[in-house]
């Protein structure tokens, strides 16, 4: 790393009290792992943390020697640049498993809490191979030092269901409430070996991890015969425990739980892609005001796109939104900013589908998303599969690493945006238009909140399509809710844009 480069990242570490001396962009991407050994990370999107004293915190697993299987290593990223990469959990030959079993310590996930501990969770196949993995954790105490040792490795689940071919659970998804309650959520094959399940378990504010052997100790979020997984989570300002997730049963659908503080007990799952085309796995993030945005990549509008529908007060907008609109989007993660903002990343093809690269947008509060793809930052400048990002949004600054394969094999990369550099986005509703009724059962009228800078409104629907181009009126634009070819436009939702303006309206037609 270079003394410039070094200087750039010590002002971004600075934090927001330091705004004004920080970048006013992004710096440079950097190779976090620098291996010739493959690494994975994704997946959960919790390789990431900052702990109170400042000092950011990154995690993955590495395919490397002895044995060929995965390892868990971190690095730290401080004033003075990056640490050497250490070794936390470690995988041994006499571990099960074959060179090329692809099985180890893997899928790690970070969680601070608010005494500074530092909580890494991941699945490991050390007890049965293939046929018992099960979830483990460690702690790195305020201000100490990871013990990489065995005997600091603790094993949360503890499970033996012959009936079930591959007791496995996978893929951990660590959250920290403000009262430092601690909660895990993951997928589980212990009941089913071809039908997964998802299940979550709770560590008390100052209390231990319940870790009676067996299912007593693990709460049972889904039960049914479809397959579940790759749940996301966030908890919210009362210590609420929100979760999505992939469930695939004759299709593919986004479901979603909460998990009630004071009972301890999850709401039934709720179906929320309302008969979509699910192409992956959802992303979720709580906003500054306690709304539940989930995002997932769906393919309803005939390319893999973005979608997200938000809970605001105990109620789910009526429809699904596209928020991107490349030719593919997949492997959304979200997350809130200090400020409330919410920053979402994905991997991209838009510009070559056989290069994926990582992209970035950001809603400011009260916003709503900016859909136009010019306002998408690219990330990534590989040219070569960049995938599986994950995002951290910190003091005035997030930061984003990914995997990626422009070395010839799979290495972690990162890089930072500045206050400038978070290219906050989002349309805002006070900025020039607003709608009356909205949602409407057909006409609305269009009332502008400043000087209009063009002579058109033009309406899209979510797919992109112009629906109607409106002359601006002084003050209101009326619309009668009927496309350019005067059918009515159908029920969903529709975006209104000045032409030449990234100010986007959404508007919601029910008929």
């Amino acid at each position: 790393m270079t003394r410039a480069s070094i200087a750039a990242l010590a002002l971004a570490l600075a934090g927001p009290s330091a705004s004004t001396a920080a970048p006013a962009a992004w710096t440079a991407e950097v190779n976090v792992s620098q291996t010739p050994t493959d690494t994975e990370t994704g997946l959960n999107h919790r390789p990431l943390a900052i702990t109170p004293d400042g000092i950011f915190h990154v995690v993955w697993a590495e395919r490397d020697s002895p044995s060929q299987q995965y390892r868990i290593w971190t690095k730290r990223l401080g004033a003075g640049g990056w640490t050497a990469p250490e070794l936390v959990v470690d995988y041994p030959a006499s571990d099960p498993g074959d060179p090329g079993d692809d099985i180890g310590a893997k899928f790690p996930a970070l969680a601070t809490t608010p005494d500074g501990d530092l909580h890494l969770f991941w699945h490991d196949y050390r007890v049965g191979g293939i046929d018992n993995v099960e979830i483990f954790t460690k702690t790195k105490p305020a201000g100490g030092a990871w013990d990489s040792s065995r005997a600091a490795d603790v094993r949360l689940t503890t499970t033996d269901h012959p009936e079930a071919l591959g007791d496995n659970g996978y893929v951990p998804v660590p959250a920290a409430a403000g009262d430092g309650t601690l909660h895990v959520v993951w997928w589980d094959y212990r009941f089913d070996g071809n039908h997964a399940e998802i299940l979550s378990k709770t560590r008390p504010a100052g209390g231990d991890w319940d870790l009676t052997p067996g299912d007593s100790a693990d709460v049972r979020v889904t039960d049914d015969s479809d397959h579940s997984e790759l749940p996301a989570v966030a908890v919210d300002a009362a210590g609420a425990l929100h979760a999505a997730w992939r469930s695939v049963g004759g299709g593919a659908s986004i479901l979603y739980a909460h998990r009630d503080t004071g009972t301890g007990l999850w709401s039934v799952p709720l179906d929320i892609d309302l008969g979509g085309a699910v192409q992956g796995a959802p992303a979720l993030a709580v906003d500054g005001t306690g709304d539940v945005h989930v995002v997932w990549p769906d393919a309803r509008a005939g390319a893999r796109a973005l979608f997200t529908r938000v809970r605001s007060s105990g109620v789910w907008s009526p429809l699904a939104e596209q928020i991107t609109f490349s030719p593919g989007a997949d492997e959304p993660s979200l997350d809130t900013g200090p400020d409330g903002s919410l920053h979402l990343v994905w991997s991209d093809a838009r510009h070559s589908l056989f290069a994926w690269e990582v992209f970035h947008k950001t809603k400011a509060p009260g916003a709503v998303w900016d859909v136009d793809p010019s306002g998408d930052f690219r990330v990534s400048n590989a040219n070569s599969n960049s995938v599986r990002p994950s995002v951290l949004a910190h003091g005035a600054f997030v930061s984003i690493v990914w995997k990626d394969e422009r070395g010839g094999n799979q290495d972690l990369w990162f890089r930072r945006g500045g206050p400038a550099g978070t290219h906050v986005s989002g349309s805002s509703p006070a900025a020039a238009w607003l709608a009356f009724p909205n949602p409407t059962r057909g006409a609305a009228r269009f009332r502008r909140t400043g000087a209009a800078s063009a002579s058109d409104l033009v309406i899209f629907d979510i797919g992109g399509k112009v629906v109607r181009r409106l002359p601006v009126g002084d003050p209101d634009t009326f619309w009668d809710g009927r496309t350019g070819a005067g059918r009515p436009a159908s029920s969903g939702v529709y975006f209104v844009r000045e032409t030449g303006s990234k100010r986007t309206l959404r508007v919601t037609v029910l008929r």
